[in-house]
């Protein structure tokens, strides 16, 4: 096998990145690497695996961090508060840098052996594309339990840290179905939201495009909130982006009349649906209860609605979800800085 470089998505074929993807790869696909290129956080290039015959069997993105917007992900936060903070900013980042998912992108048609040893090629090249750029080691982060016991099978010695918890809800083929098959409590909750949304005279709303301009707003407006940095255009523009992309998206828009007040972002992806932002003006929504059904029970139905599978929350909020169906999976960082820990 032999590994390369390549500094774009767009140079690698789409249909043969896709066939390395695994159901909840969308954090790792070139769309969603197309969508994040664009926001000039990163010097990104990804390190692509070949076979004998060329056919390309693994894939995994390396980011050069300029800077990051969110805490949960910079380098020195994924390391924990027990590091020199000036070091910890220049480890690079594997894989996703945004979703708390990270997925591995390695040929599913391998068994075990050459999994490992595909996997163990890519973090060698990782490892020396970021050690060429002035980066002291790599963070692969929010690894899920699948994807951390495919990696462990290549590595020896790494550190690995704890993530944050992460939220998804299994969805029945059938909103009706979803609903009834929730335990007492669960379902009289869920049926109690949705009443008093209708009352307050909210009605969803679902788009698959969305004014950029004023769910940009919105959604700085909430994260500001949180602590948040991002900007109404920095979301403007990748709005745009990801409507230019080709992904999925959808909006579940909240409105009073034909007025919008607040927006759920998702992305759609077969058999799954992954919760991404919202925007959300407080008076309008006026309470917490009316949040949880654009957040939480809108998406719900719509995949309901759309053949059912796995909807994917975040790390936020978990108690609430969990009290809404929702289940809590952990995730896991890789940390390498010694070519001799990829064994």
């Amino acid at each position: 096998m032999s590994c390369e470089l390549v500094s774009t998505a767009t140079e690698v074929g789409v249909a043969e990145w896709a066939a390395l993807l695994p159901p909840d790869g969308l954090y790792v696909s070139r769309e969603w690497s197309a969508v994040t290129e664009g926001d000039r956080m990163a010097q990104t290039s990804y390190v692509l695996a070949r076979d004998s015959a060329q056919a390309l069997v693994g894939l995994l993105p390396v980011h050069i961090m300029r800077y990051q917007l969110s805490p949960t992900y910079r380098p020195s936060t994924l390391l924990g508060p027990d590091v020199d903070k000036a070091d910890a900013e220049n480890y690079a980042i594997l894989g996703a840098r945004s979703g708390f998912h990270n997925a591995v992108a390695v040929s599913p048609t391998l068994g075990p052996r050459a999994r490992a040893d595909v996997i163990r090629l890519l973090l060698r090249c990782a490892l020396d594309v970021a050690t060429e750029r002035g980066a002291p080691g790599v963070i692969w982060p929010y690894l899920a339990e699948d994807a951390v016991h495919a990696v462990s099978a290549a590595v020896s010695g790494a550190r690995w840290l704890k993530g944050l918890p992460v939220a998804a809800v299994s969805v029945a083929d059938g909103w009706d179905a979803h609903v009834a098959a929730l335990d007492p409590h669960r379902r009289r909750v869920t049926r109690q939201e949705l009443r008093r949304f209708s009352q307050a005279g909210l009605a969803v709303r679902v788009s698959h495009e969305i004014n950029a301009d004023w769910f940009g707003q919105l959604v700085s407006r909430h994260e500001a909130k949180y602590g948040g940095r991002v900007t109404p255009g920095g979301i403007a523009a990748m709005v745009r982006r990801m409507a230019d992309s080709g992904i999925p998206n959808v909006y579940f828009v909240a409105e009073i009349g034909s007025e919008p007040v607040a927006a759920t972002h998702a992305i759609a992806t077969p058999g799954q649906l992954w919760t991404r932002l919202i925007g959300l003006d407080d008076d309008g929504l006026e309470s917490a209860f009316n949040y949880f059904v654009l957040a939480f029970h809108a998406p719900m139905r719509w995949l309901a609605e759309h053949g059912g599978g796995t909807l994917h929350m975040g790390p936020y909020s978990l108690k609430a979800k969990t009290l809404r169906g929702a289940e809590v999976a952990g995730s896991a960082h890789l940390v390498l800085d010694d070519p001799g820990q990829v064994s």
